[in-house]
């Protein structure tokens, strides 16, 4: 996403559909990057 697009990420709020693998790496890359991150899942974990 950060190659992809020239945003800034930190401080933004930032939604992850799924918390599988790619959820899971996609909420850690964000919070590493600065975002607020908020997951959702329809499968208790």
């Amino acid at each position: 996403i950060k190659r992809a697009t020239d945003i800034m990420v930190a401080g933004k709020v930032v939604v992850v559909c799924g918390y599988g693998d790619v959820g899971k790496g996609s909420a850690h890359a964000m919070k590493s990057l600065g975002a607020r991150v908020i997951v959702t899942e329809i499968d208790p974990i």
